[in-house]
């Protein structure tokens, strides 16, 4: 589990700051990743204007930045 170079403390009072949307999301991916066998998880973002234009919105883009590889490793 990768907590983003937070200590342990540091990581549990940012996850009781989380609303009822992200502990939802955050609960639903805990679930999700248990049925995941390399722990990689594809991850993907809607409703963004991208680099290096701006200029119209992206429907369905990797979050990583890689469409070939848009894995991240595990979720916390």
């Amino acid at each position: 589990m990768d907590t983003f170079g937070l200590t342990p403390e540091e990581f549990r009072r940012m996850e009781a700051l989380e609303n009822p949307y992200q502990a939802a999301i955050r609960k639903t991916l805990k679930f999700l990743d248990y049925y995941d066998t390399d722990g990689f998880i594809p991850f993907f973002g809607y409703g963004a204007k991208l680099p290096p234009f701006k200029n119209s919105v992206s429907h369905c883009f990797a979050v990583n930045g890689n469409i070939f590889k848009p894995e991240v490793r595990g979720i916390y």
